[in-house]
């Protein structure tokens, strides 16, 4: 049970003692905890399975040391908000599986709603940053002059926007790739498509799993911040939305005809419903 503590922390009450949490503070640490928490949500796992899980839901963001994980993790099970059992093994030693308890999930409720208090102050806060350094503001958006165009927002862009496009070939002039994960090549291409790096990404479409994850890290170290595909699976597109790039619907075109229709203000974005699991 959940009472306020009358300073924006919550007590926890669990395992016959009380004491109080606070979320959301600054530090490494604090994070971990969250990862960690959020990783258990699924099913109980050991400190291994716990490090792989948080790098793939952060996109290899966090990267976790298992002695400050494990620090966290007794400090969370002596409050009583995880809990542990020993497995022996058929060989080796033994393992310790942690389970989050029901304390432990009204405690992730609580960081998600810190989380998403931050996250909006941060987009606040850059949007000043954006606006005091003198950048270019976000231009209004206009209805295309194809009434059978889809309805989107014009995307927030500036002369120095990158965009990832997913396509079956190397050029501009290829086909759009409708799967993003395994997408034969992503084009890294600037608004008006003059300069176009082209990433071959036909290994990942081999991936058994994670192939998402891979493209979205691909884009991520391209510096891109909008992408023109079909689908995007969950984990990709919970990866491109959280890192700030904004996804946008290109089926049925070629990469150069998406680009356009997208700088036009005529693509319609993609949303959590529009990731399908398998095409990334």
């Amino acid at each position: 049970m959940n009472q306020d503590d009358g300073r924006g922390g919550r007590r926890h009450r669990g395992g016959g003692g009380c004491c109080r949490r606070e979320t959301g503070g600054g530090g490494r640490g604090a994070l971990v905890e969250a990862a960690a928490l959020a990783a258990l949500l699924g099913s109980k796992a050991h400190g291994y399975d716990l490090r792989r899980r948080i790098a793939e839901m952060t996109a290899g963001s966090l990267e976790v040391d298992p002695g400050g994980l494990y620090r966290v993790l007794r400090r969370l099970e002596d409050e009583g908000f995880v809990a542990s059992t020993w497995l022996a093994g058929d060989s080796g030693p033994q393992r310790r599986d942690y389970q989050i308890t029901l304390e432990g999930r009204e405690l992730a409720a609580d960081w998600k709603d810190r989380l998403r208090e931050r996250q909006q102050v941060f987009g606040l806060l850059a949007q000043a940053l954006e606006e005091a350094l003198g950048e270019e503001p976000a231009p209004t958006a206009e209805p295309g002059p194809d009434p059978a165009a889809r309805t989107a927002t014009t995307p927030a862009r500036s002369p120095s926007t990158r965009v990832a496009i997913s396509a079956l070939g190397p050029t501009l002039d290829d086909r759009l790739d409708e799967r993003f994960g395994r997408a034969s090549y992503l084009l890294i291409v600037d608004p008006e498509g003059r300069q176009v790096e082209v990433v071959d990404n036909r290994a990942n479409q081999q991936a058994m799993q994670g192939a998402g994850l891979g493209a979205a890290e691909k884009v991520l170290e391209h510096r891109v911040r909008v992408v023109l595909t079909g689908h995007l699976g969950p984990k990709a597109f919970r990866a491109l939305h959280e890192s700030g790039i904004e996804g946008f619907d290109g089926t049925g075109m070629t990469a150069r005809e998406a680009l356009e229709a997208w700088s036009a203000g005529r693509l319609a974005p993609l949303g959590q419903g529009d990731g399908h699991q398998g095409l990334g």
